[in-house]
């Protein structure tokens, strides 16, 4: 029970646990500081007297490292080196597949265009062939209407000229130097009324009326002679050329000589 009992003696032997290390070792091992975060470890020394597969340090599995690595970036993961390339060829290849179908696109926009060009070209020779021909047809009507309307013409002014010959015929058949002045009357008398009936066949008529006043509705004054009556104002002296109504309407208005009182002038000015 004394103190020199319960104490150990210096030559006897520390009690050891299960792993073989005494109290003691355990204790001063604790008290070795760490090194710090930017030292570097030093591998572990196998101890002395180790050989062979003891001695060599246990490497650590790769799925190890990438798990570490991936728990000390947070929860990125870094991706493999071959996935990128792959990624980088779908993009690539997804380009060049809308390239190819804006080009199809084009391609086709460009043949619809040309189709519209070529349907316009022939629709448009077409329409130059047929303004050819309605050309054509508007200047055969044109020439044969003319000559439709013409040719009545022509063939009043052919007897016309029967009449004038056959009066040409009456001066020559005359015997004497001069003529007799009832036969001219007569001749001048047929080519008139040839020439009237010429009108007359062309809807135009000689205008028969002779007013002793004007009326300027058909008559037109081309001189005037001055005269103090006033009952002879307005009065119609001669007719110098007649007047014509086509359909009705003045073609041409009698040509005459008036007389105008000066006096009802002077009064009016």
């Amino acid at each position: 029970g004394s103190p020199e009992a319960q104490a150990p003696s210096a030559g006897a032997e520390a009690p050891k646990t299960a792993s073989g290390r005494s109290p003691a070792a355990r204790s001063e091992s604790r008290r070795v500081k760490r090194p710090g975060a930017g030292s570097e470890r030093s591998p572990a020394q196998p101890p002395r007297g180790a050989t062979g597969a003891a001695a060599r340090p246990r490497s650590r599995p790769r799925g190890a490292v990438v798990q570490r690595r991936a728990s000390a970036g947070g929860s990125q993961r870094v991706p493999p080196a071959g996935a990128s390339v792959k990624a980088d060829l779908d993009r690539i290849n997804n380009s060049v597949n809308r390239l190819a179908n804006s080009f199809r696109v084009v391609e086709s926009s460009v043949v619809k265009v040309a189709e519209a060009y070529q349907r316009i070209a022939r629709a448009n020779q077409r329409k130059e062939q047929a303004y050819d021909q309605l050309y054509e047809e508007l200047r055969a009507y044109k020439d044969n209407f003319l000559l439709a309307a013409q040719k009545p013409l022509f063939k009043d002014i052919i007897l016309l000229f029967d009449g004038v010959r056959r009066s040409l015929a009456n001066f020559e058949q005359h015997e004497g130097d001069s003529l007799p002045k009832e036969q001219v009357v007569t001749c001048l008398k047929h080519l008139q009324e040839e020439v009237l009936e010429v009108l007359y066949r062309r809807d135009i008529e000689l205008i028969d009326e002779h007013p002793e006043r004007l009326n300027i509705d058909f008559q037109k004054p081309v001189q005037r002679i001055e005269t103090d009556n006033p009952d002879e104002d307005r009065q119609v002296v001669q007719v110098v050329r007649e007047g014509f109504r086509m359909n009705g309407v003045l073609l041409r208005a009698q040509e005459v000589i008036v007389k105008r009182c000066v006096k009802e002038e002077q009064e009016t000015e």
